[in-house]
């Protein structure tokens, strides 16, 4: 009785915050010079319409065109494998997020649904979004992210 008791504590005990995040839509993947490197801007699918740009690696950005416009490729890409092998184990793509950032660094995870449950794994944030293009599965964006570039 005593432990029963105990346990019910410690389950109350745990406070599960639950993070905020906002839809995201892929809006451009262009250079805006004199900047070196090539932006992923992603725009909030809602009200208020709030925006985030991520520099990404010239190979990244074309690769994220080509997923943005479902472009085929001639031959199948990391990325095109990747979902591949996540379809040949029954693993669907649940979310792709970006979770933080840091020190000039965009943090991302993939969350998938496995034949054994719920999974999420690190992600490169480029990454996840290509996956995400490639799959239908939603982009979002924590909001004290959004909150960080949009004030």
């Amino acid at each position: 009785m005593e432990e029963e008791l105990v346990d019910q504590v410690d389950a109350a005990a745990e406070v599960v915050v639950m993070e905020l995040f906002a839809v995201m839509d892929v809006g451009t993947i262009a250079f805006n010079l004199p900047s070196p490197s090539p932006e992923l801007n992603l725009v909030e699918a809602a009200a208020p319409f709030r925006s985030l740009s991520i520099y990404v690696a010239i190979a990244d950005a074309q690769i994220l065109a080509s997923a943005k416009d479902q472009t085929p490729l001639a031959r199948p890409s990391t990325h095109d494998l990747f979902v591949a092998t996540l379809a040949r184990l029954r693993c669907d793509v649940v979310a792709v997020r970006i979770t933080n950032y840091d020190e000039g660094i965009f943090y991302g995870e993939i969350e998938l649904m496995t034949p054994e449950g719920s999974m999420t794994m690190d992600s490169r944030v480029s990454d996840g979004v290509v996956i995400a293009l490639r799959t239908g599965a939603p982009i979002l964006c924590a909001e004290k992210v959004l909150n960080f570039f949009n004030p």
